[in-house]
């Protein structure tokens, strides 16, 4: 076995380990990160060009082999948008190799190695021509518009894969309209009504339950006439029942709160997402998947937030904040 650490930069001299940008990850303890020769094709491309690389695994279905590549001598696919071809073709890489003694395997569907310890290179491969080097070791470089679409798909086959750097990829389109996801920290001040119910009746509940709260909306001082509402996660199938709040929010200060309502006031870390409410269950899916690309772990003892925004002439949008650690 041989293990690498891929870099543009030409003059490293040694690794030191470093707290993984990864929250799944213990955040107190430094690694120094390899792959190893057989998934090093994930890695033969630009450091930030967004990629979802995929090829055969033992317990890959000839269905997937039939559905996901074009030829059954190349067993192998990395993905690239169009946009990316240029930087490419104009960059340099460089190969470290290591002594794989102290590494031990993290992740081994996409071929992650990790070590706690300094690293010096016992070698240095320079890579003038990164076609070349795919092309050399039988890998099929794909060219698309947009990544999403094969980002989606590839998680539920049953071929190994990685997406790597999604972050940097075009935004995804649902319904004709890009979405943009993000990590933000965000405060919220609402007034609202609290109420309780089942997660499977959340969808008919919450809906009723605000237009009962906009009929007092003349009761709640400073508000913005933006509604939000919280909901409380669901943890595990058998956590049927759960809390939610509907509400306004509010600017400045709020010191007579009507009968029957409450004042909350929120600040946390979020990945969040924009777009048609009437795409709300898809944008929750595909935020949840972006996220975990990105390493970002849910908090579920956080409430879940929509903002709802009313657009002139055209639908309703929603704003969906997930919580996350920081």
């Amino acid at each position: 076995m041989r293990l690498f650490h891929v870099s543009e930069e030409s003059n490293i001299e040694f690794f030191e380990p470093r707290i993984p940008t990864r929250t799944d990850l213990d955040q107190t303890k430094g690694l120094v990160w390899a792959i190893n020769e057989e998934c090093l094709p994930n890695f033969l491309t630009p450091r930030n060009c967004p990629r979802v690389c995929y090829h055969v695994g033992p317990n890959t279905s000839e269905a997937d082999k039939r559905t996901y590549f074009s030829s059954k001598s190349c067993p192998y696919v990395v993905a690239i948008e169009h946009k990316w071809f240029e930087v490419m073709q104009n960059t340099t890489l460089y190969l470290y190799e290591f002594n794989t003694l102290e590494f031990t395997l993290l992740d081994e569907n996409a071929g992650y190695f990790i070590s706690d310890k300094k690293q010096i290179p016992i070698n240095k491969i320079k890579i003038d021509n990164l076609f070349t080097a795919l092309f050399k070791r039988n890998i099929e470089l794909r060219l698309v518009d947009s990544l999403w679409d094969l980002h989606e798909k590839i998680q539920k086959t049953t071929l190994n894969w990685s997406m790597c750097r999604m972050g940097f990829a075009q935004k995804m389109e649902l319904g004709g309209i890009k979405m943009e996801f993000r990590k933000v920290k965000r405060e919220f001040k609402l007034v609202g009504m609290k109420n309780r119910g089942f997660f499977a009746n959340f969808g008919k509940e919450v809906p009723i339950f605000a237009h009962q709260l906009l009929k007092r909306a003349d009761e709640i001082k400073n508000h913005t006439a933006t509604e939000i509402a919280l909901y409380e996660p669901k943890r595990a199938a058998d956590h049927i029942e759960g809390n939610y709040y509907v509400g306004l929010i509010v600017n400045g200060a709020s010191n007579e709160i009507p009968s029957g309502m409450e004042l909350i006031e929120i600040t946390h870390d979020y990945m969040t997402v924009r777009g048609r409410i009437s795409d709300i269950a898809d944008l929750h899916s595909k935020l949840s998947n972006w996220g975990e690309q990105q390493g970002y772990k849910r908090n579920l003892e956080s409430y879940i937030i929509e903002t709802y925004h009313p657009i002139e002439n055209s639908e309703e949008e929603v704003e969906i904040y997930l919580p996350i650690y920081s």
